[in-house]
């Protein structure tokens, strides 16, 4: 666990080739280069983190849901039977960490919730912390509010795009989705977000 955690810090040797496919990297943490999972991760933080905005309002909290699933993918990384998967195989693992979350706050707090089985009905976080808010403008506040509102088709696409700043194909890849999936989600996203902005004017 401790390699695991450190991971994020490591650095591809300079005489080696760049990798870029998932496949290659997964196969290559799997045999023992365990350095490689850092480039995994730096690839796919975004996307989980998309996942998880607006359902974990806390920086903080989102942090730690995000360690908790990329150690888990570094434990179970040799059981990926599909490395080029790996993308749909993580969101997987971010759903389930994000159910365990859920689970925690409920016995911490003595509340019972429900949690559905689509992943568009899962509870969302109702209180950002404050380190959310600094540095924002107010437009800035109310498009990242607006978006952690959204369903989780649209929320995490629309994270990529407008908060990472990934591209369509991109997203595409790292999802598991086709990228004219991704268009149109981009789309109706964007015509929802809009309404949303303007109702709240």
């Amino acid at each position: 666990m401790d390699a695991a955690i450190g991971l994020e810090n490591a650095n591809t040797a300079p005489d080696e080739p760049e990798i870029t496919g998932d496949a290659d990297l997964v196969r290559r943490v799997a045999s023992g280069e365990t350095a490689r999972f850092a480039d995994l991760m730096q690839r796919y933080s975004p996307v989980v983190l998309g996942f998880l905005y607006g359902r974990v309002r806390s920086e903080a909290d989102r942090e730690d849901v995000l360690q908790e699933v990329f150690l888990e993918a570094f434990r179970q990384i040799a059981r990926l039977r599909r490395p080029e998967r790996f993308g749909p195989w993580l969101m997987r693992i971010s759903r389930s960490k994000l159910l365990d979350y859920y689970r925690q706050r409920q016995r911490r707090s003595g509340r019972e919730a429900e949690l559905g089985d689509d992943p568009d009905d899962d509870p969302i976080d109702p209180a950002p912390g404050p380190r959310d808010l600094l540095s924002e403008s107010e437009l800035q506040r109310r498009v990242r509010d607006a978006i952690g509102r959204m369903r989780d088709r649209y929320r995490t696409v629309l994270y990529l795009r407008l908060i990472a700043e990934e591209e369509p194909q991109a997203i595409a890849r790292r999802l598991g989705l086709k990228e004219s999936t991704v268009r149109m989600r981009l789309m109706r996203g964007l015509e929802q977000l809009r309404n949303r902005l303007v109702h709240e004017e």
